[in-house]
């Protein structure tokens, strides 16, 4: 590309417009993600709230808010289990 190839410059400067609404969608879809899985969590539908949380997460695998969910649903999770293997001991 020549630096002063006018059509050259009006076609980069409109897929660099496409391309931060598609960034911007996608910032939008995954805050989405991240509040169903907070609500689901809050309804203790830890099963629906992983999900949105893994949505969230594949597309911004560092996000904090995604991130701490699915440390909530661990911990929900573990106590569980900790839970269910208390009764199965005392039932022996």
């Amino acid at each position: 590309m020549y630096p002063d190839h006018e059509p050259s410059k009006i076609y980069l400067e409109k897929i660099s417009q496409v391309l931060d609404e598609i960034e911007q969608q996608r910032t939008v879809e995954i805050a989405r993600w991240v509040r169903k899985g907070n609500v689901a969590l809050a309804r203790n539908n830890v099963f629906e709230a992983r999900r949105y949380f893994d949505l969230a997460l594949e597309y911004d695998p560092e996000n904090q808010e995604a991130l701490e969910g699915q440390g909530k649903i661990d911990s929900i999770v573990a106590r569980q289990q900790a839970s269910k293997s208390q009764v199965k001991n005392k039932n022996r």
